[in-house]
């Protein structure tokens, strides 16, 4: 008996866990069905903000399971990494190759958490009568809330996400 596949139209399962900087995480690819005779090729690729491509080294791996009709083949891929901000929003894509030449692939988007240090910006000096005009930013996902105070006392302002602008009039020495 032989049976020729013409399209494929399942695509591989990609499995991404929340993602925080600095902490190792397991992505994993699992090939669509359940398939006998060769196993899949499973490769990884990312694609960060340019349109550079690089292949990355995986744990391919072959999952049997056996009940008393039949046995089954599952075939995945893990591929285990240290996120970092730089990962955030990066394009990772899994493709499956069936046979050397049938092949599908999955996409999906990174969402990293991460917070950079506060910066603040602006003349920090400013004389009697001045005005004072800082700037507090942030790089974070998700969004940092950010809240002005003065010696240790919330400033009557509202929170900002990201940045924050600062602006005090007539100030006395």
């Amino acid at each position: 008996m032989k049976i020729t596949v013409t399209a494929l139209t399942q695509k591989p399962s990609v499995l991404t866990p929340p993602l925080t900087e600095g902490e190792p995480a397991t992505l994993t690819c699992t090939a669509p069905g359940i398939c006998s005779g060769t196993p899949p090729n499973i490769t990884w690729t990312w694609r960060g903000t340019g349109d550079n491509i690089t292949e990355l080294r995986d744990n391919t791996t072959i999952q049997i399971r056996e009940d008393l009709t039949n046995v089954t083949t599952t075939h995945f891929s893990t591929l285990t990494f240290t996120p970092s901000a730089e990962h955030h929003n990066m394009m990772v894509t899994c493709q499956v190759t069936f046979q050397k030449q049938y092949q599908i692939e999955e996409t999906v988007t990174l969402n990293v958490t991460y917070v950079k240090d506060p910066e603040i910006t602006g003349n920090e000096m400013v004389k009697e009568d001045g005005t004072l005009d800082l700037t507090c930013s942030v790089n974070s996902y998700p969004p940092s809330d950010i809240t002005w105070s003065k010696n240790g006392t919330s400033a009557p302002l509202q929170n900002y996400r990201e940045n924050a602008a600062l602006t005090i009039s007539n100030t006395f020495l």
